[in-house]
């Protein structure tokens, strides 16, 4: 072995070394000043030229394996060792002219092969330590280590085909490996340590050899100190593969990487850990050879190598704060021409850190990229690029910051690479996380409808005293997902987006998926009051791909919400687009507030007058104590004529259930069939429950229903279309009466007196134009219900106050209570109308005390028409004129089918209950 004599520094061999043992060096350093060392170690010899008798060169020489410690005390040190390079292979014999041949007499002698060039050595394997001590001070110690490069094939023979394997290869690369530590009693201490493996060696020459392989890498690094800051970091980077040029010859694989825990300290300070993990290149390779493939296991006829894994997991019970971060890096396979099939490296990052001290704020990150598909012809018969995982669970008892992202590789020449990005946070604090998933872009000829882009998925949990954060995944089918659930008064604020598809969108392209967007709240347990704002968004892409957004909200303060879902649309031969669905429900208490939204839509234009539709639903829900909920459902699939019919179906419920609590729905809904429906429950002024529901359905139509148990004068108003030609409108209101009583709205004395009590207002209309291209006649409905309880026997009374509009072929009205018919009137005359429309009051007949459900219905057809009218709903004991229902009108004994189907969508306990009947009074 080798000794070292700290005198001279100087290296003294053993008369026992051979000249392939490794070479030792240490050196102790006890100075005051920083030390950076460096070693660099001898190549190996150039090997021998062919000779006649052995025409192809010889192989180079091995380098020497290199060691080297460096121990510092009061003083940071570095150092640098670099393994020395292989030698490259002896240069092959040139060709000889062939005196046999018979034009050498007139100088056009052909040539013989000559021999081919000699394999390359293999880069040295090296080995570095630093060390580092202090007492008093800060301190630090690095190693820098890099394996030495493999040798390159020597010149030898051009298109020497089907000569042997065994001959031009290129050397393999040195393996590195590095090892760092830090000891300070009361400073901060810092311990890096960094390898590199040794690249293969090239085979650049037409002979049969291959590139040589990367060489492996390792590294690992701690640090200890009592009450200073630490600081440790690890980063092993896999050598690349050497690269070919010969027909059938496979490039050198990118050397893989593996890091589990290779990183660790302690202190009662700040505690940062740092590990990375980089897989190697595949080398690049001409004509029919192989790029280098990154990808384990590692058979060496496969080319394989590249993965990066990098895993660490640490329970700390000491430091006033935990922070940590792993990365994994996949090789990019090399490059290649049409006939290779290289795959790129996987990237896998995964942390796992816990405090256990009450304070210690944990902040951990975590990213994995695969690798990519490279070469200056990559989207030709390429093979898979790497797929990404990224996964993180952080626990404390302060507040824990957390990210994981996670890149799939580029360019797949089969399909996209895939990724997965996990967070979960467990916080006695403030949870932050973010969660980010992109799938790799496909590349290839194959880059068509029949591969997708890679699979994305993210998904994040938070649980904590308060939450922010968001999680997003892009990719062929994209998931995204958060999950919350949190404690006390501190606020929440989250979003999940999920985005199917890259590139240009074009299914004929492979750019096409569905997309599923999901984020759950639960803020309201163990007495919570935090006020949430939360999100969830879905984009589909390509042919038919649907998109669905959910969001969910248990709280116990305000409530902030949206859900959004947009189909995918296409191109080119396909007849519809994607399915779009939005669900968005928050559920309050007390005098807490609640805003949600919930839009799904798939309209889409490719092209001047082609519209491509398909079904579109939304659903909002919101309820509270006495605050105010305000909710909104919009669904939109659009109308193409040519086409079957698609159902566009919008649904809105506001609930409150305390007195003093307003509750606002708003629904509204366009396609070939639609359907809208707004309900509006709460408690009355006096303390009984009362619910408003306003319905709009029709074809070919955009309908709006809005539903308040506060009157609202705008939604009250005589609805007017926007004139469009063919655009069909509906509208439908139901809400309750001005605090002024009827007189508030203008009614007559006379029939203000006859209604004292009011129990709702509503209005009907609908608008269209006279367009060839849409089905003649055109067909709406409107309906609004209410439900209310009556104190006393009365009359109930319907005053139509306003109504105009240009027309229509025919107008039907009906009015029941549960499934019994009170009235019911078909016009055919404008004029008729308007006379009954304006100032008409219906006596609807006596009712006995209790629930009372009412059901108003119109419904118009024609080419061309508008119309809409206004109304109030009241009671009193006297009566006007005679009762619709005549004597003896009462309710059924049981609820209507139309009133069970606002229960089954609205999703609210309302039963219809049998009511007593009462004789009819003069």
């Amino acid at each position: 072995m080798n000794t070292l004599d700290l005198r001279t520094c100087s290296v003294t061999p053993s008369r026992h070394i051979a000249g392939i043992a490794p070479l030792l060096l240490s050196l102790v350093v006890s100075q005051a000043y920083a030390i950076d060392h460096k070693v660099t170690g001898a190549n190996g010899a150039v090997g021998a030229p062919g000779t006649a008798a052995t025409p192809h060169g010889g192989k180079g020489g091995n380098a020497l394996d290199l060691t080297h410690t460096l121990l510092t005390s009061g003083t940071p040190g570095r150092l640098f060792l670099t393994g020395g390079n292989g030698g490259d292979g002896g240069i092959g014999l040139p060709p000889v002219p062939d005196p046999t041949s018979p034009d050498c007499g007139f100088g056009g002698c052909q040539y013989g092969f000559g021999g081919l060039g000699g394999n390359g050595g293999n880069g040295a394997a090296a080995l570095g330590r630093s060390t580092a001590l202090s007492v008093t001070g800060a301190i630090g110690a690095e190693a820098n280590v890099v394996g030495g490069n493999g040798g390159h094939v020597g010149a030898g023979e051009q298109f020497a085909f089907g000569t042997d394997p065994a001959l031009s290869n290129g050397g393999a690369g040195g393996n590195a490996s590095s090892f760092a530590s830090g000891t300070a009693v009361s400073g901060a201490v810092s311990a890096r340590a960094y390898a590199t493996g040794g690249n293969g060696g090239d085979s650049v020459v037409m002979g049969a050899g291959r590139g040589g392989d990367g060489g492996q890498a390792t590294a690992r690094a701690s640090a200890y100190s009592a009450t200073g800051n630490v600081s440790v970091l690890a980063q092993a980077t896999g050598g690349n593969g050497g690269s070919a040029n010969n027909f059938n010859a496979p490039a050198g694989a990118g050397a893989a990487v593996s890091l589990q825990n290779m990183v660790a300290g302690a202190t009662s300070g700040v505690l940062s850990l740092l590990q990375h993990a980089i897989g190697g290149n595949g080398g690049a390779a001409a004509f029919n050879g192989y790029g280098g493939v990154a990808q384990l296991p590692v058979p060496p006829t496969n080319n394989a190598g590249g993965n990066a894994v990098s895993t660490l997991a640490l329970k700390d019970s000491q430091a006033g704060a935990l922070k940590a971060g792993v990365t994994a890096k996949g090789g990019n396979a090399g490059g290649y021409t049409e006939a290779a099939a290289p795959a790129a490296g996987s990237g896998r990052a995964e942390l796992y850190l816990t405090s256990t001290r009450a304070g210690a704020d944990v902040d951990g990150s975590v990213k994995a990229s695969g690798g990519d598909v490279t070469g200056w012809i990559f989207r030709v018969n390429g093979g898979d690029a790497g797929a990404a995982t990224a996964i993180a669970k952080l626990a404390g008892k302060a507040a824990v910051t957390g990210s994981a992202e996670a890149l799939g590789g580029q360019n797949g020449g089969a399909a996209g690479a895939g990724a997965t990005g996990l967070l979960t946070i467990d916080a006695g604090g403030l949870a932050t996380g973010t969660v980010r998933a992109v799938g790799g872009e496909m590349g290839g000829p194959r880059h068509s409808w029949e591969y997708g882009d890679g699979d994305a998925s993210a998904t994040l949990e938070l649980v904590g005293a308060g939450a922010s954060g968001a999680s997003y995944a892009r990719g062929g089918n994209a998931n995204s997902s958060v999950n919350v659930a949190t404690t006390g008064a501190r606020a929440v604020n989250v979003e999940s987006r999920a985005i199917a598809g890259l590139g240009d969108n074009s299914s004929s392209r492979g750019h096409y998926g569905a997309a599923t967007a999901r984020t759950v709240v639960n803020a309201g347990s163990a007495g919570g009051t935090a006020a949430v704002t939360a999100g969830a968004y879905a984009i589909g892409s390509g042919a038919s791909q649907s998109a669905f957004a959910d969001l969910r909200i248990d709280a116990g303060g305000d409530i902030t919400g949206t859900a959004q879902a947009e189909g995918g649309v296409f191109y080119y031969f396909y007849t519809e687009s994607g399915r779009a669905e939005a669900n968005a429900s928050g559920v309050t208490s007390g005098a807490h507030d609640v805003t949600l939204t919930a839009i799904a839509r798939n309209t889409f234009t490719p092209q001047p007058n082609q519209n491509i539709y398909s079904p579109a639903a939304a659903s909002a829900y919101g309820a509270s104590g006495s605050g105010v909920v305000s909710v909104a459902a919009q669904a939109l699939s659009g109308m193409n004529y040519s086409t079957s019919p698609y159902l566009s179906a919008a649904r809105a419920v506001a609930q409150t259930s305390s007195l003093g609590g307003v509750s606002n729905a708003s629904a509204k809904a366009s396609g070939e069939q639609m359907s809208a429906l707004a309900i509006a429950t709460a408690v009355g002024a006096k303390g009984t429950p009362v619910a408003f529901y306003a319905n709009v359905g029709g074809g070919y139509a955009h309908g709006t229903a809005v539903a308040s148990s506060r009157f609202d004068a705008a939604g009250f108003a005589l609805a007017a279309g926007d004139g469009a030609v063919g655009d069909n409108q509906l509208f439908s209101y139901a809400g309750a009466a001005p605090a002024g009583g009827a007189a508030a709205l203008g009614v007559g004395a006379a029939v203000a007196a006859a209604m004292p009590e009011l129990y709702g207002v509503g209005m009907q209309g609908a608008s269209g134009g006279d367009d060839p291209s849409q089905p003649s006649p055109a067909l709406g409905s409107n309906s609004n219900s209410f439900h209310f309880v009556s104190a006393v026997d009365q009359h109930l009374l319907i005053a139509f106050l306003a109504a105009g509009g240009t027309g229509f072929d025919t107008l039907d009205l009906s009015i029941s209570s549960g499934g019994n018919l009170l009235f019911s009137r078909s016009f055919t005359s404008l004029s008729d109308a308007n006379r009954f429309f304006n100032g008409g009051v219906l006596d609807l007949g006596w009712f006995g005390a209790g629930e009372q459900d009412i059901y108003v219905s119109s419904s118009l057809a024609g080419a061309a028409y508008g119309y809409a009218f206004n109304y109030v709903l009241g009671g009193g004991p006297v009566g006007y004129g005679t009762p619709t229902g005549g004597p003896g009108a009462s309710a059924v004994p049981e609820a209507s089918s139309w009133m069970m189907m606002m229960i089954g969508l609205g999703g609210m306990a309302i039963v219809a209950r049998r009511r007593k009947a009462v004789g009819a009074r003069a």
